[in-house]
């Protein structure tokens, strides 16, 4: 065999190898946090203000929800956060303690009650399916 036909195969065998193992490289480092905001009949709730804090860094991002009551907080870096929404004649709520990992995708849907945005609702567990 010659040597052009060696470098050939041996290009082609590490070719190979590189796209078999394309799937094990991580999809990157960090993870997404999304959901619906609606009111407590079920509607969508246009134009309510979503914070997603991040706990560890003391850093936030603040969102607007579109027409379909849905929030998109993607790139977050791995870590501790909060989900807080308001909006105007409805109370303001608030989830804790989410824990978001690499890659990962969490929903975090949230159904404001009407009243006072003064009143703050903690809500503490997920309800029962």
């Amino acid at each position: 065999m010659s040597a052009p036909a060696v470098v050939v195969r041996f290009r082609s065998a590490g070719l190979l190898l590189l796209l078999a193992s394309a799937p094990a490289f991580p999809q990157g480092s960090t993870g997404r946090i999304l959901g619906n905001i609606n009111d407590q009949s079920g509607g969508a709730i246009s134009g309510a203000l979503v914070t997603v804090g991040d706990i560890d860094r003391g850093t936030s991002r603040s969102l607007t929800t579109d027409q379909a009551g849905a929030y998109n907080a993607p790139n977050l870096l791995p870590g501790n956060y909060k989900v807080r929404a308001e909006f105007k004649g409805f109370r303001t709520i608030e989830r804790p303690n989410i824990r978001l990992e690499v890659g990962q995708e969490l929903r975090v849907d949230l159904t404001l009650q009407p009243g006072e945005q003064t009143q703050v609702v903690t809500v503490s567990a997920e309800a029962p399916l």
